[in-house]
């Protein structure tokens, strides 16, 4: 069964309360267009105007592109829908007379009533749906809607969650303040929640760093006795891990009173452990401390009393003997 509406309430649905009146067909500018027509070319507007908030130097296109007036043809006659109000907002936004989110709002509001109000139309026309929609996505597909897009997902969320945030500020401080008041109050809170989160993790990698660098360069001492000195008050304090790296420098220390090389702070212990022959007397004894030492010290194992004792055996064959129980140390 048809539905037949009058003209007149045709044509202020077609409006959306502008002045829409039937009229002869003598744009040159613009070409006719059916219901499924001007639903389209609202949506196409109407996307184009919202993407004008980030960008309002856009308008000046949009603006030379926009007809006169759209000319719907429906029920047998054809209307005059003027865009002189759609014109008159995107000069202001053009020419920077108002604030460009307040301008678009209100564009894209009015441009999504009037394509509301025309698609009641397209469900009071006794046109099956199926083939409307594929009018409609026929009318979509052409080169001229191949640019206009839709917000994208990461754009959507941010503005629903830039309007909950207003809205929560809102109902806490009442109707106080203009709506870009809350908003720019929720982007800066969320910007002092990122900035927290980016400082506590900063502070935390910086942490975890500290306490898991390694020395790589050689004590700051200049003698195998005050690093001796040292090692034993390491290990009077339990901590065995430092006391085997100061009995290994102490070790190297001492062979270098012995003339077997000369000390630099940039030389790893694989390179001193290279510069005695394989035939030397003591070197079997520095290989067993170097590779204590490495383990303990570069490998990250665990050190204990046990394992400080016995570099202090291999620190004693290379002529540094060091009598160790806790309490009392003694340098030979």
């Amino acid at each position: 069964m048809s539905v037949r509406l009058p003209t007149a309430v045709i044509a202020f649905v077609i409006g959306a309360a502008h002045c829409a009146r039937p009229a002869e067909i003598s744009s040159p500018s613009q070409n006719p267009l059916d219901l499924l027509g001007y639903v389209a070319e609202l949506e196409k507007y109407s996307v184009a105007a919202g993407q004008l908030k980030d960008h309002p130097e856009d308008a000046a296109a949009l603006e030379r592109d926009l007809p006169g007036q759209w000319v719907v043809i429906t029920g047998g006659r054809s209307y005059r829908v003027s865009t002189e109000w759609l014109r008159e907002r995107l000069d202001a936004l053009r020419s920077g007379r108002g604030h460009p989110s307040d301008i678009t709002r209100e564009v894209v509001v009015r441009l999504n009533a009037m394509k509301a109000s025309a698609q009641a139309l397209l469900i009071a026309e006794p046109a099956a749906t199926d083939a409307a929609r594929r009018r409609l996505n026929e009318i979509l597909n052409r080169r001229d809607y191949r640019g206009v897009t839709g917000p994208s997902p990461v754009r959507s969320w941010r503005e629903q969650a830039t309007n909950w945030v207003a809205d929560k500020l809102a109902m806490l401080f009442g109707s106080l303040g203009h709506a870009r008041l809350f908003a720019s109050l929720a982007w800066l809170l969320a910007a002092a929640v990122a900035l927290f989160l980016v400082t506590w993790l900063v502070r935390s990698a910086l942490r975890v760093s500290a306490s898991t660098r390694l020395r790589l360069e050689g004590p700051s001492v200049s003698g195998p006795r005050e690093w001796a000195r040292q090692a034993l008050a390491c290990a009077n304090r339990g901590d065995y891990r430092e006391a085997i790296r100061l009995a290994y420098w102490a070790a190297v220390a001492r062979l270098e009173e012995y003339g077997l090389w000369q000390m630099e702070r940039a030389r790893t212990p694989r390179e001193y452990l290279r510069l005695l022959p394989y035939d030397h007397p003591q070197r079997p004894t520095l290989n067993a401390l170097t590779v204590r030492f490495e383990r303990t010290w570069y490998g990250g194992r665990g050190a204990s009393a046990e394992d400080f004792r016995c570099a202090l055996v291999e620190l004693g064959e290379l002529g540094c003997r060091l009598d160790w129980n806790r309490a009392t140390a003694n340098f030979f």
